[in-house]
């Protein structure tokens, strides 16, 4: 019937997943395409999600990872036009003019506590998704990536291939949620392994990396996990090892948080532990989309990371 089709089309639990499935494939064959005003007329808002990254206002952090957010923003466009929406980046909610336009929700990500961008896009009263951590009940969907997760899996292949002497290398965000537990997490992972983790903050914009780099590998440091921005720590790498003449050995083990970019990591015998943006994005992008449409209820998204590790020589 329509009404199945229009539904199945939409996602709506109430339709067996076989069916939706096999409703799109025909939609694809006869190139059926959603019609957003038509999809407007139902929700009265426009087919619109806006993205507002709350890292925009704090310029270091963000211009640091740049290509990171560049790659949410490409899955995320690309996640909502799959569904019949646009997308569109805010920078902030602050203005009259941007907070009449009737978004149909909006995706604020990397807040802070009590973060001004999240109280602004909640204040509109329409589906909000943002960070697990903030507790209002007001939000549609929460996201949870909690960077701590990724600190046990990290060591444990760092352990696994022959570190002896540990140093976790981040960025110094006191204030941001993503790196709130990795300390606490390391301090854990080294009770229960009786070894020594050195967590060493740094500036955001990979100022000081170059030097400490090359004094915890001349101390004798030979495990490192970095969350510093991925071609920044790169470049310091890979010229502490062809200008210093510190060579990557045997005896250097070093696993970096990377989100996607892998190629030139892996030829340098780098394992990865990160998120893909694709999922990243996706992932909320849809969980929005449900609520707006009323598919599902108010959830929780339990993102994981995975551990890549390079190919054998």
């Amino acid at each position: 019937s329509p009404g199945t089709a229009s539904d199945a089309l939409a996602g709506k639990n109430r339709i067996p997943v076989e069916t939706q499935e096999r409703v799109r494939k025909i939609a694809k064959e006869l190139g059926y395409t959603p019609n957003p005003l038509g999809k407007a007329l139902q929700t009265g808002s426009l087919p619109l999600i806006g993205l507002l990254i709350s890292a925009l206002d704090r310029r270091a952090e963000f211009d640091a990872y740049r290509t990171y957010w560049a790659d949410v923003l490409s899955s995320a466009t690309l996640a909502a036009a799959n569904r019949g929406y646009a997308l569109v980046l805010l920078s902030s909610l602050e203005s009259a003019e941007v907070r009449a336009i009737p978004y149909a929700g909006v995706i604020v990500v990397d807040t802070e506590e009590n973060d001004p961008d999240l109280s602004d896009a909640l204040s509109l009263g329409i589906p909000v998704a943002t960070d697990y951590v903030q507790q209002d009940p007001r939000i549609g969907v929460r996201f949870r990536a909690e960077y701590g997760d990724s600190v046990p899996l990290s060591l444990d292949a760092l352990k696994e291939a022959g570190a002896k002497s540990f140093s976790i290398i981040m960025p110094n965000l006191d204030d941001a949620v993503w790196v709130r537990n990795v300390e606490s997490a390391a301090k854990e992972w080294a009770k229960t392994n009786s070894a020594k983790v050195e967590v060493i903050e740094l500036a955001v914009d990979g100022s000081e990396t170059y030097s400490v780099l090359e004094s915890q590998i001349r101390s004798g440091h030979n495990g490192f996990y970095s969350l510093m921005p991925v071609d920044e720590f790169m470049l310091d790498f890979k010229t502490l090892c062809s200008e210093r003449e510190l060579e990557i050995s045997k005896d250097i083990h070093l696993v970096m948080l990377d989100e996607d970019r892998t190629g030139e990591l892996h030829d340098l015998g780098v394992a990865i532990v990160g998120i893909s943006a694709d999922d990243y994005s996706s992932s909320i992008v849809n969980a929005l989309i449900d609520v707006v449409e009323g598919n599902t209820d108010k959830k929780l998204i339990d993102i994981k990371f995975v551990l890549r590790l390079p190919e054998d020589d």
